[in-house]
């Protein structure tokens, strides 16, 4: 499949992920501790189901599955991996109780910067000033949008 197909799907994907997150943190108490239980749950289950899946993967391709996790996996970065995903989402479930769930996703999304920055380092990608104008004006517009999002919930 060509990525670009691919990487349509992911704004459906991620959203319905965020909209499940902030399903499941509706229905819990207010506060930080709450929200660490719930995702550290979720991160539990989704463990689970990797569990089952490397196993099915070692059964299915043995001399691969242990190539690939002895070769090209390195402990150091998966813990990091783990900890930087139970911060982060745990930060945007208790971010949630706070505002309008789909403005702070929309914010929290810029994280396209972060990624396209660090993609020039990283990995030596190139960018040209049409896309530096499209993170600014995507920028100016999740600005405006929060602030029109604000504006509404003052109105209430």
């Amino acid at each position: 499949m060509n990525w670009v197909i691919q990487a349509l799907f992911l704004p459906f994907l991620l959203g319905a992920y965020n909209l499940a997150l902030a399903y499941g943190e509706k229905k819990l108490p207010m506060g930080l501790f709450s929200k660490v239980i719930f995702y550290c749950s979720v991160i539990a289950v989704a463990g689970v189901i990797a569990t089952i899946t490397l196993t099915l993967l070692y059964i299915s391709n043995p001399k691969k599955t242990t190539s690939v996790l002895q070769k090209n996996i390195e402990l150091p970065h998966i813990i990091i991996t783990a900890i930087l995903i139970i911060i982060a989402e745990t930060w945007l479930t208790y971010t949630y109780e706070k505002g309008s769930t789909g403005i702070i996703f929309a914010i929290a999304c810029m994280q396209l910067f972060v990624v396209l920055i660090g993609g020039i380092f990283l990995f030596e990608d190139k960018i040209n000033y049409k896309i530096i104008i499209a993170l600014i004006a995507t920028f100016c517009s999740i600005s405006y949008a929060s602030y029109q999002s604000e504006l509404i919930k003052k109105k209430k």
